[in-house]
């Protein structure tokens, strides 16, 4: 076991973090965070639990000449 100290406010963001700790992971695994040109879109359910993720990269934009 490993003790740590935190402050208050870092306590309840750790706090806060274990409550939706399934749905960063699943963020984290599916490479939202890590997105580059690009955009996520997370949808929910009416129980608030994430039921899917879909990413939109742009891969090639032809870059327009300025004049």
């Amino acid at each position: 076991m490993i003790n740590i100290s935190l402050t208050i406010e870092d306590a309840e963001l750790f706090r806060e973090y274990r409550q939706h700790q399934d749905t960063f992971q699943a963020l984290y695994n599916a490479g939202v965070f890590t997105t580059k040109n690009g955009s996520a879109t997370i949808d929910f359910d009416s129980q608030g639990v994430l039921q899917q993720i879909r990413l939109n990269t742009c891969v090639y934009r032809k870059e327009k000449k300025m004049v």
